[in-house]
C-alpha cells in the first residue's frame, strides 16, 4: 500500500487548481470515469479549508481490508474538490493541509481501518463525504527562529496559508520558509547541531535576507510591498529564540478569483468513452489552470 501525504508548496508562483462547482446535469453514459465532489472543512469551525491536498483511496477487490491510493486533487479556495476514477468500486477520501492533521473522511489518518466509504460508477456522479480536519497538536518543544511576523489580507484578516520565504540578500540563496498559521503568524526557524555554519539550517542570527510573501490566491510580493528581489528591503535576522525578531505586519492582497463553468460537447458515438480537459489562460498565455470535465 502506498499512501501520499500533503507536502506544502514553497514556490512563490504556485497556481491554484480550478474545479467544477456543481453536478446539476444527468451523467452521460459514455463517460469513462466516475466522479465525486466534496469539501474540506475545519473541524472546529466548519469553515472551508482552502487548497487542501486530497487523496482518493480504492478498496482492493482482491484484499478488501486494503485501501490503495489511486490519485487525488487539490481543493479550491472554497475547500471544494472533485476526484474521479475509471473503475467502479468502493472508495474513501482523505485530505491534509499545513496546520491540520491528515484525516480520512469520517475517520482518522488510517484509511484501512477507518473512514466513510462511497461508491463510484463510470458515467455517474456521486457525493464524497466531507473531510473535517482538526488542528495539529502544538509542538512539545517550541521551534527556535530568528524572524517572525504576521501576514494579513487587504481586509486585515489573518492570511492563513500564505508562504513566507527567505533568501540571502547578497547571494540570493534560499535559506528557508514557513506557512502562515490561522492567526497569520510565521516563524523563520534556525537549527544548529554543530559549531560551524555548515552544521546549521535556516536563517542564522545576524543574516541579512530578503523576504517574499505569496499564496495560492495572491500575487507574490517582496517585503515592504516591493515588486522584485532587487527592490526588496533588506531585513536583518535577530537572535535565535522562540519568537525571533518581530517584523511589522505584512499586507498581502488576495487576487480576485472566480469560477467559470460550461459544457463540452463532442459527436456521440455509441459505446465510446471520452473525457475533456478545459483550460483557462491569462491574456499573455504565460499562466493557466485546467480542470477535467465531470461525467455530465
Amino acid at each position: 500500500m502506498i499512501r501520499r501525504r500533503f507536502i506544502p508548496l514553497a514556490a512563490a508562483t504556485a497556481l491554484a487548481l480550478a474545479v467544477p462547482t456543481g453536478f446539476q446535469q444527468a451523467a452521460h453514459a459514455d463517460s469513462d470515469r466516475g466522479y465525486a465532489k466534496g469539501v474540506v472543512v475545519d473541524a472546529a469551525t466548519g469553515a472551508p479549508v482552502p487548497f487542501a491536498s486530497v487523496d482518493l483511496y480504492r478498496q482492493d477487490p482482491a484484499n478488501p481490508s486494503d485501501w490503495v491510493d489511486v490519485g487525488g486533487a487539490s481543493a479550491n479556495r472554497l475547500g471544494q474538490f472533485v476526484v474521479s476514477h475509471r473503475d467502479a468500486g468502493t472508495y474513501k477520501v482523505g485530505a491534509g493541509r499545513a496546520g491540520f492533521k491528515y484525516t480520512i473522511a469520517g475517520g482518522t489518518d488510517d484509511e484501512d481501518a477507518t473512514g466513510t466509504p462511497f461508491q463510484l460508477v463510470p458515467g455517474a456522479n456521486a457525493a464524497a463525504p466531507t473531510v473535517a480536519l482538526a488542528a495539529q497538536d502544538a509542538p512539545t518543544t517550541p521551534p527556535t527562529g530568528t524572524l517572525s511576523g504576521v501576514v494579513v489580507d487587504h481586509t486585515g484578516a489573518p492570511f492563513f496559508g500564505a508562504y513566507v520565504e527567505a533568501y540571502d540578500a547578497t547571494t540570493k540563496q534560499y535559506l528557508g520558509g514557513d506557512i502562515a498559521d490561522r492567526n497569520g503568524g510565521y516563524l523563520l526557524e534556525y537549527y544548529q547541531w554543530g559549531d560551524t555554519p555548515e552544521e546549521s539550517y535556516g536563517v542564522a542570527p545576524g543574516k541579512q535576507v530578503k523576504l517574499v510573501f505569496s499564496a495560492d490566491d495572491a500575487q507574490a510580493e517582496w517585503y515592504n510591498d516591493k515588486p522584485t528581489f532587487g527592490a526588496a528591503d533588506v531585513v536583518t535576522a535577530g537572535a535565535a529564540s522562540a519568537t525571533g525578531t518581530a517584523l511589522p505586519t505584512v499586507e498581502l492582497d488576495r487576487a480576485g478569483i472566480g469560477t467559470i463553468t460550461g459544457t463540452v460537447s463532442v459527436p456521440h458515438v455509441a459505446g465510446a468513452a471520452w473525457r475533456a480537459q478545459a483550460c483557462i489562460y491569462s491574456v499573455t498565455g504565460e499562466n493557466w489552470t485546467c480542470a477535467p470535465t465531470d461525467a455530465a
